[in-house]
């Protein structure tokens, strides 16, 4: 058997059990959270020993952030997706197109990503990772007030809004996520859920922008 094939068997078994010890891992910290998750359940659940578990991972915290880095990355990432120009378009603010897209956009995720987001909203506590949820919020916050100053721009407006009022609106929406999650609402309720809340924000938000 020639060197480079060997080599790329090692390679594929490494990444098996990378992805073996991130899944058990995952189980681990929805049951017990990040703090009390134990690296030697882990361990022996993924069926290597607890010191060749650090030749794969750094340590807890490192298995903890590869687990959530497709969602956090996602939410990083989401505020310049709506940053888009048809954001911005009157006619579709005053249609409902945009409140539609991102109410289909929040049911998906939430659907995609509901275990992780537990993790990072109620599981995280002694990880890197314990202040999601007010980062999160800030960030929508900075991005809807970007957002105001653009649209301000573009139409020639003089809009305003108090920092404090949209904070506000941006802690309200993840705090309405975060009830589903805590209540485990079925998704077929979440979606009832979701759609009061986008009618109820985007009317109320809609006045704001449109005098």
């Amino acid at each position: 058997m020639q060197i480079e094939t060997v080599f790329v068997i090692m390679q594929i078994k490494k990444t098996d059990i990378r992805k073996v010890i991130l899944e058990v891992s995952g189980k681990e910290f929805l049951e017990h959270g990040f703090k009390d998750a134990s690296m030697r359940t882990i361990a022996k659940k993924s069926d290597v020993s607890l010191g060749n578990i650090y030749n794969y991972f750094k340590n807890k915290d490192e298995i903890f952030t590869q687990i959530l880095s497709v969602p956090v990355s996602l939410l990083n990432k989401v505020n310049n997706l709506f940053n888009d120009e048809y954001f911005f378009d009157i006619e579709n603010i005053r249609n409902g197109k945009i409140k539609q897209l991102k109410f289909t956009y929040s049911i998906k995720f939430i659907c995609n990503y509901r275990d992780e987001l537990k993790l990072l909203l109620f599981k995280a506590h002694g990880s890197s990772l314990h202040d999601f949820k007010d980062n999160w919020i800030d960030k929508n916050t900075e991005a809807s007030i970007e957002w105001l100053k653009k649209y301000n721009n573009i139409h020639s407006k003089k809009v305003q809004a108090s920092e404090f009022f949209i904070h506000y609106l941006n802690s309200s929406y993840v705090n309405f996520i975060t009830e589903i999650l805590m209540h485990d609402i079925h998704k077929n309720k979440m979606i009832e859920y979701l759609k009061e809340y986008f009618e109820y924000s985007f009317h109320g938000w809609q006045k704001v922008i449109e005098k």
